[in-house]
Protein backbone atom coordinates (compact mmCIF):
# COMPACT_ATOMS: atom_id res chain seq x y z
CA UNK A 1 0.00 0.00 0.00
CA UNK A 2 1.66 3.37 -1.38
CA UNK A 3 2.45 6.21 1.42
CA UNK A 4 -0.33 9.08 1.75
CA UNK A 5 1.55 12.43 0.11
CA UNK A 6 2.61 14.60 2.67
CA UNK A 7 0.65 17.66 3.03
CA UNK A 8 3.28 19.88 2.74
CA UNK A 9 4.42 18.16 -0.40
CA UNK A 10 0.53 18.88 -1.97
CA UNK A 11 1.34 22.63 -1.22
CA UNK A 12 4.55 22.77 -2.48
CA UNK A 13 3.20 21.55 -6.03
CA UNK A 14 -0.10 23.60 -5.73
CA UNK A 15 1.97 26.77 -5.39
CA UNK A 16 4.48 25.88 -8.09
CA UNK A 17 1.54 25.05 -10.21
CA UNK A 18 0.01 28.79 -9.40
CA UNK A 19 3.73 30.49 -10.07
CA UNK A 20 4.01 28.43 -13.57
CA UNK A 21 0.64 29.89 -13.91
CA UNK A 22 1.07 33.33 -13.31
CA UNK A 23 4.32 33.21 -15.27
CA UNK A 24 2.13 32.49 -18.24
CA UNK A 25 -0.21 35.16 -17.62
CA UNK A 26 2.84 38.04 -17.50
CA UNK A 27 4.19 36.37 -20.73
CA UNK A 28 0.95 36.87 -22.48
CA UNK A 29 0.41 40.12 -20.80
CA UNK A 30 3.75 41.48 -21.83
CA UNK A 31 2.98 40.61 -25.44
CA UNK A 32 -0.17 42.13 -25.45
CA UNK A 33 0.67 45.79 -24.50
CA UNK A 34 3.89 45.21 -27.00
CA UNK A 35 2.00 44.61 -29.85
CA UNK A 36 -1.86 45.84 -29.79
CA UNK A 37 -2.28 42.23 -29.52
CA UNK A 38 -6.03 43.40 -30.40
CA UNK A 39 -7.92 43.78 -32.97
CA UNK A 40 -9.27 47.15 -31.83
CA UNK A 41 -5.61 48.19 -30.94
CA UNK A 42 -4.45 46.87 -34.52
CA UNK A 43 -6.98 48.66 -36.60
CA UNK A 44 -6.49 52.04 -34.51
CA UNK A 45 -2.62 51.99 -35.15
CA UNK A 46 -3.15 50.85 -38.80
CA UNK A 47 -5.24 53.82 -39.28
CA UNK A 48 -2.94 56.16 -37.63
CA UNK A 49 -0.34 55.26 -40.42
CA UNK A 50 -2.66 55.39 -42.81
CA UNK A 51 -3.63 59.32 -41.91
CA UNK A 52 0.03 59.85 -41.40
CA UNK A 53 0.19 58.99 -44.93
CA UNK A 54 -3.17 61.18 -45.97
CA UNK A 55 -5.01 57.87 -47.67
CA UNK A 56 -2.98 54.87 -48.48
CA UNK A 57 -4.54 54.61 -51.96
CA UNK A 58 -5.04 58.15 -53.59
CA UNK A 59 -1.72 59.20 -53.83
CA UNK A 60 0.47 56.35 -54.59
CA UNK A 61 1.08 55.80 -57.71
CA UNK A 62 4.29 53.92 -59.25
CA UNK A 63 5.70 53.97 -63.20
CA UNK A 64 7.27 50.66 -63.96
CA UNK A 65 11.43 51.23 -64.98
CA UNK A 66 11.54 49.64 -68.30
CA UNK A 67 8.91 47.87 -71.31
CA UNK A 68 10.32 44.67 -73.46
CA UNK A 69 10.21 44.76 -76.75
CA UNK A 70 7.67 41.74 -77.78
CA UNK A 71 9.38 39.46 -81.01
CA UNK A 72 7.38 37.25 -82.76
CA UNK A 73 7.48 33.88 -81.65
CA UNK A 74 8.87 31.40 -83.54
CA UNK A 75 6.32 28.80 -83.10
CA UNK A 76 3.44 30.58 -82.32
CA UNK A 77 1.31 27.56 -82.21
CA UNK A 78 3.02 26.00 -78.99
CA UNK A 79 1.63 28.10 -76.16
CA UNK A 80 2.23 27.76 -71.96
CA UNK A 81 1.32 29.99 -68.99
CA UNK A 82 4.62 30.95 -67.10
CA UNK A 83 4.00 30.27 -62.96
CA UNK A 84 5.81 33.11 -60.98
CA UNK A 85 5.55 32.15 -57.34
CA UNK A 86 5.78 35.16 -54.83
CA UNK A 87 6.22 34.06 -50.74
CA UNK A 88 7.97 34.24 -47.68
CA UNK A 89 9.19 37.87 -48.27
CA UNK A 90 9.16 38.47 -44.19
CA UNK A 91 9.03 42.26 -44.75
CA UNK A 92 9.96 44.04 -41.30
CA UNK A 93 12.85 40.70 -40.28
CA UNK A 94 15.90 41.88 -39.39
CA UNK A 95 18.75 39.05 -39.87
CA UNK A 96 21.98 40.26 -38.45
CA UNK A 97 24.96 39.10 -40.13
CA UNK A 98 27.27 39.13 -36.58
CA UNK A 99 24.50 36.58 -35.39
CA UNK A 100 24.31 34.53 -38.01
CA UNK A 101 27.87 33.70 -38.39
CA UNK A 102 28.41 36.27 -41.44
CA UNK A 103 26.17 34.14 -43.78
CA UNK A 104 23.51 36.56 -45.10
CA UNK A 105 21.66 39.39 -43.59
CA UNK A 106 18.54 40.83 -44.61
CA UNK A 107 16.11 43.83 -43.16
CA UNK A 108 13.35 45.48 -45.49
CA UNK A 109 15.27 47.58 -47.55
CA UNK A 110 17.17 44.29 -48.72
CA UNK A 111 13.70 42.07 -49.02
CA UNK A 112 12.92 45.80 -51.31
CA UNK A 113 15.88 45.12 -53.31
CA UNK A 114 15.69 41.32 -53.90
CA UNK A 115 11.22 41.62 -54.67
CA UNK A 116 12.91 44.56 -57.41
CA UNK A 117 15.49 42.04 -58.36
CA UNK A 118 12.88 38.79 -58.61
CA UNK A 119 10.65 41.14 -61.00
CA UNK A 120 13.67 41.71 -63.59
CA UNK A 121 14.66 37.90 -63.66
CA UNK A 122 11.14 37.39 -64.51
CA UNK A 123 11.43 39.75 -67.10
CA UNK A 124 14.61 38.82 -68.60
CA UNK A 125 13.86 35.04 -69.03
CA UNK A 126 9.93 35.34 -70.23
CA UNK A 127 11.19 37.71 -72.73
CA UNK A 128 13.51 35.29 -74.03
CA UNK A 129 11.05 32.67 -73.79
CA UNK A 130 8.43 34.72 -75.76
CA UNK A 131 10.48 34.53 -78.51
CA UNK A 132 10.45 30.96 -78.77
CA UNK A 133 6.44 29.94 -77.66
CA UNK A 134 3.38 31.54 -77.13
CA UNK A 135 2.89 32.72 -73.60
CA UNK A 136 -0.44 33.47 -73.13
CA UNK A 137 -0.31 34.83 -69.34
CA UNK A 138 0.71 34.59 -65.76
CA UNK A 139 -0.15 32.74 -62.99
CA UNK A 140 1.24 34.17 -59.91
CA UNK A 141 0.46 31.59 -56.50
CA UNK A 142 1.14 34.52 -53.68
CA UNK A 143 1.29 31.79 -50.62
CA UNK A 144 1.69 33.66 -47.50
CA UNK A 145 4.08 35.34 -44.77
CA UNK A 146 4.13 38.73 -47.19
CA UNK A 147 5.34 40.47 -43.54
CA UNK A 148 7.43 39.22 -40.95
CA UNK A 149 4.76 39.27 -37.88
CA UNK A 150 5.56 39.40 -34.24
CA UNK A 151 4.73 35.61 -33.33
CA UNK A 152 7.45 35.52 -31.31
CA UNK A 153 8.37 38.03 -28.29
CA UNK A 154 12.02 38.75 -29.87
CA UNK A 155 10.59 40.32 -33.39
CA UNK A 156 8.89 42.82 -31.26
CA UNK A 157 12.33 44.13 -30.52
CA UNK A 158 13.96 43.29 -33.76
CA UNK A 159 11.61 43.73 -36.63
CA UNK A 160 12.41 47.44 -38.08
CA UNK A 161 8.63 48.47 -38.00
CA UNK A 162 5.05 47.72 -36.67
CA UNK A 163 3.55 44.82 -37.93
CA UNK A 164 0.83 47.26 -39.04
CA UNK A 165 3.42 49.96 -41.01
CA UNK A 166 4.55 46.64 -42.74
CA UNK A 167 0.97 46.03 -43.95
CA UNK A 168 1.11 48.62 -45.69
CA UNK A 169 4.45 49.05 -47.27
CA UNK A 170 4.14 44.93 -47.97
CA UNK A 171 0.65 46.13 -50.41
CA UNK A 172 2.37 48.76 -51.92
CA UNK A 173 5.56 46.78 -53.12
CA UNK A 174 3.84 44.21 -54.38
CA UNK A 175 1.57 46.46 -56.51
CA UNK A 176 4.97 47.87 -57.88
CA UNK A 177 6.45 44.26 -58.39
CA UNK A 178 2.83 43.26 -60.19
CA UNK A 179 2.68 46.05 -62.33
CA UNK A 180 6.90 45.71 -63.13
CA UNK A 181 5.84 41.70 -64.50
CA UNK A 182 2.73 43.78 -66.19
CA UNK A 183 5.31 45.47 -68.44
CA UNK A 184 5.35 42.28 -70.45
CA UNK A 185 2.28 42.80 -71.85
CA UNK A 186 0.31 39.62 -70.44
CA UNK A 187 -2.30 38.90 -68.46
CA UNK A 188 -2.33 38.38 -64.97
CA UNK A 189 -3.59 36.01 -62.57
CA UNK A 190 -3.06 36.23 -58.77
CA UNK A 191 -4.06 33.54 -56.00
CA UNK A 192 -3.27 35.37 -52.76
CA UNK A 193 -3.45 32.51 -49.38
CA UNK A 194 -2.11 34.13 -46.25
CA UNK A 195 1.06 32.32 -44.09
CA UNK A 196 1.39 31.44 -40.07
CA UNK A 197 3.94 34.72 -39.32
CA UNK A 198 1.32 37.31 -39.63
CA UNK A 199 -1.63 35.90 -37.60
CA UNK A 200 -2.94 38.29 -34.93
CA UNK A 201 -3.85 34.92 -32.77
CA UNK A 202 -1.03 33.25 -30.19
CA UNK A 203 -1.70 29.76 -32.03
CA UNK A 204 -2.68 29.27 -36.22
CA UNK A 205 -6.30 29.27 -35.68
CA UNK A 206 -8.80 26.95 -37.69
CA UNK A 207 -11.83 29.18 -37.33
CA UNK A 208 -11.49 32.83 -39.75
CA UNK A 209 -7.85 31.93 -40.52
CA UNK A 210 -7.37 34.28 -42.98
CA UNK A 211 -9.52 37.39 -41.13
CA UNK A 212 -7.47 37.07 -37.94
CA UNK A 213 -4.14 37.43 -39.86
CA UNK A 214 -2.29 40.59 -41.66
CA UNK A 215 -1.47 38.82 -45.09
CA UNK A 216 -5.31 39.03 -45.56
CA UNK A 217 -5.14 42.75 -44.91
CA UNK A 218 -2.10 43.29 -47.80
CA UNK A 219 -3.68 41.32 -49.92
CA UNK A 220 -7.03 43.24 -49.88
CA UNK A 221 -5.00 46.60 -50.05
CA UNK A 222 -3.29 45.03 -52.98
CA UNK A 223 -6.46 44.08 -54.79
CA UNK A 224 -8.21 47.07 -53.82
CA UNK A 225 -5.28 49.03 -55.84
CA UNK A 226 -5.21 46.66 -58.53
CA UNK A 227 -8.63 46.94 -59.14
CA UNK A 228 -9.87 48.85 -62.59
CA UNK A 229 -6.62 47.77 -64.50
CA UNK A 230 -8.10 44.77 -66.91
CA UNK A 231 -5.12 43.19 -66.88
CA UNK A 232 -4.96 41.82 -63.32
CA UNK A 233 -7.25 39.28 -62.14
CA UNK A 234 -7.14 38.70 -58.61
CA UNK A 235 -8.57 36.11 -55.93
CA UNK A 236 -7.38 35.74 -52.30
CA UNK A 237 -8.73 32.85 -50.67
CA UNK A 238 -9.75 32.60 -47.12
CA UNK A 239 -9.64 29.23 -46.62
CA UNK A 240 -6.16 27.05 -46.45
CA UNK A 241 -6.25 25.73 -49.58
CA UNK A 242 -6.37 27.22 -53.00
CA UNK A 243 -6.95 25.68 -56.49
CA UNK A 244 -6.26 27.14 -59.62
CA UNK A 245 -7.29 25.37 -63.31
CA UNK A 246 -4.59 25.24 -65.60
CA UNK A 247 -5.09 24.07 -69.10
CA UNK A 248 -6.62 20.75 -67.92
CA UNK A 249 -3.95 20.70 -65.24
CA UNK A 250 -5.29 21.04 -61.67
CA UNK A 251 -3.08 23.16 -58.78
CA UNK A 252 -3.83 22.98 -55.52
CA UNK A 253 -2.09 25.45 -53.23
CA UNK A 254 -1.34 26.44 -49.66
CA UNK A 255 1.10 27.56 -47.28
CA UNK A 256 2.04 24.51 -46.07
CA UNK A 257 1.76 24.82 -42.82
CA UNK A 258 2.63 21.78 -40.73
CA UNK A 259 4.03 20.11 -43.31
CA UNK A 260 7.61 18.99 -42.72
CA UNK A 261 10.83 19.13 -44.40
CA UNK A 262 11.77 15.84 -46.23
CA UNK A 263 7.82 14.52 -45.86
CA UNK A 264 6.01 16.25 -48.49
CA UNK A 265 4.63 13.07 -50.03
CA UNK A 266 2.80 12.83 -46.54
CA UNK A 267 0.59 16.47 -47.69
CA UNK A 268 0.19 14.72 -50.81
CA UNK A 269 -1.50 11.85 -49.36
CA UNK A 270 -3.94 13.75 -46.97
CA UNK A 271 -4.85 16.30 -49.66
CA UNK A 272 -5.49 13.15 -52.15
CA UNK A 273 -7.56 11.75 -49.50
CA UNK A 274 -9.42 14.86 -48.98
CA UNK A 275 -10.23 15.72 -52.18
CA UNK A 276 -10.81 11.97 -53.70
CA UNK A 277 -13.08 11.73 -50.85
CA UNK A 278 -16.94 10.43 -51.86
CA UNK A 279 -18.29 12.63 -49.50
CA UNK A 280 -16.57 15.68 -50.59
CA UNK A 281 -17.12 15.07 -54.10
CA UNK A 282 -20.87 14.81 -53.80
CA UNK A 283 -21.23 18.09 -51.95
CA UNK A 284 -19.16 19.68 -54.25
CA UNK A 285 -19.68 18.42 -57.74
CA UNK A 286 -15.78 18.15 -58.35
CA UNK A 287 -14.22 16.10 -60.67
CA UNK A 288 -11.18 14.69 -62.18
CA UNK A 289 -7.75 14.17 -60.67
CA UNK A 290 -7.59 15.47 -56.86
CA UNK A 291 -4.54 17.24 -57.62
CA UNK A 292 -1.84 17.28 -60.36
CA UNK A 293 0.60 19.41 -58.56
CA UNK A 294 0.75 20.83 -55.32
CA UNK A 295 2.70 24.43 -54.72
CA UNK A 296 3.77 25.23 -50.87
CA UNK A 297 5.56 27.89 -49.44
CA UNK A 298 7.10 27.54 -45.55
CA UNK A 299 9.56 25.64 -45.47
CA UNK A 300 12.20 28.52 -46.88
CA UNK A 301 14.05 25.92 -48.97
CA UNK A 302 12.85 25.74 -52.47
CA UNK A 303 12.64 22.78 -54.34
CA UNK A 304 10.65 20.98 -57.37
CA UNK A 305 9.70 17.49 -56.29
CA UNK A 306 7.75 15.18 -58.84
CA UNK A 307 4.33 15.95 -57.60
CA UNK A 308 4.94 18.70 -55.12
CA UNK A 309 6.83 22.06 -55.43
CA UNK A 310 8.41 23.82 -52.67
CA UNK A 311 8.71 27.90 -53.12
CA UNK A 312 11.64 29.05 -50.84
CA UNK A 313 12.46 32.25 -49.09
CA UNK A 314 13.23 36.29 -49.50
CA UNK A 315 15.23 35.67 -46.54
CA UNK A 316 17.79 33.00 -47.00
CA UNK A 317 19.62 31.72 -43.65
CA UNK A 318 18.56 33.62 -40.77
CA UNK A 319 19.75 33.18 -37.09
CA UNK A 320 16.92 30.22 -36.73
CA UNK A 321 18.70 28.06 -39.08
CA UNK A 322 22.24 28.71 -37.15
CA UNK A 323 20.60 27.84 -33.80
CA UNK A 324 18.79 24.42 -34.87
CA UNK A 325 22.55 23.58 -36.94
CA UNK A 326 20.48 24.04 -40.25
CA UNK A 327 22.39 23.41 -43.48
CA UNK A 328 22.25 26.83 -44.93
CA UNK A 329 19.99 27.70 -47.90
CA UNK A 330 19.53 30.41 -50.48
CA UNK A 331 17.26 32.90 -51.07
CA UNK A 332 15.29 31.73 -54.00
CA UNK A 333 11.81 31.95 -55.66
CA UNK A 334 10.47 29.20 -58.32
CA UNK A 335 9.06 29.71 -61.52
CA UNK A 336 8.42 27.32 -64.40
CA UNK A 337 5.99 26.39 -67.49
CA UNK A 338 2.68 24.99 -67.56
CA UNK A 339 1.48 23.89 -71.16
CA UNK A 340 -1.43 21.96 -72.71
CA UNK A 341 0.67 18.53 -72.28
CA UNK A 342 3.22 18.97 -69.64
CA UNK A 343 2.08 20.00 -66.01
CA UNK A 344 5.38 21.79 -65.62
CA UNK A 345 7.92 22.53 -68.50
CA UNK A 346 10.65 24.63 -67.79
CA UNK A 347 11.63 25.17 -64.19
CA UNK A 348 13.72 28.32 -62.56
CA UNK A 349 14.82 28.84 -58.98
CA UNK A 350 15.52 32.28 -58.93
CA UNK A 351 18.55 33.03 -56.97
CA UNK A 352 18.80 36.41 -54.66
CA UNK A 353 21.02 35.39 -52.29
CA UNK A 354 23.76 37.85 -53.53
CA UNK A 355 21.36 41.07 -53.31
CA UNK A 356 22.73 42.44 -50.17
CA UNK A 357 22.76 45.71 -50.53
CA UNK A 358 21.25 48.37 -48.02
CA UNK A 359 21.30 51.33 -50.44
CA UNK A 360 18.28 52.50 -52.53
CA UNK A 361 19.17 51.36 -55.50
CA UNK A 362 15.71 50.90 -57.65
CA UNK A 363 12.72 52.18 -56.69
CA UNK A 364 11.30 49.70 -54.26
CA UNK A 365 14.65 50.07 -52.22
CA UNK A 366 14.21 54.26 -52.77
CA UNK A 367 10.43 54.07 -51.68
CA UNK A 368 11.26 51.86 -48.92
CA UNK A 369 13.55 53.81 -47.61
CA UNK A 370 11.17 57.03 -47.42
CA UNK A 371 8.85 54.85 -46.03
CA UNK A 372 11.07 53.47 -43.35
CA UNK A 373 12.46 57.21 -42.25
CA UNK A 374 8.63 58.08 -41.71
CA UNK A 375 7.29 54.74 -40.21
CA UNK A 376 10.36 52.79 -39.34
CA UNK A 377 11.20 51.79 -34.95
CA UNK A 378 14.83 52.49 -35.76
Amino acid sequence: MSKPIDLLVKLERENQRLKDANTQLRKMNKKLSQRGYGYDDFIAELRETLHTEQGWKSHFSYNPTEKYTILDPCDPSHTEVAAVACSDLHLTENVRSDDSNGINKYNTIIGANRLYGHAQRVKSILARHRAMYTITGIWSPLLGDIINGTIHDEQVYTNDMTDQAAVVLGARLLKMFYLELGTLGLPIQIDAIVGNHPRTTAKMPTKQQAHTNMDWVVYEMLGDMLHGNDQFEMTTWTSQIGQRRIFDWNYRFEHGIDVQNGKEEALEDRLRAMFDDPTYRHATGYQGAAFDQIVIGNLHKSKFLERTIVNGTYTGQNELGQSWRLKPIRALQNMWGISPSHVRTFEYQLDMTDIKSERATNPFSEYAVWFLRRHGLK
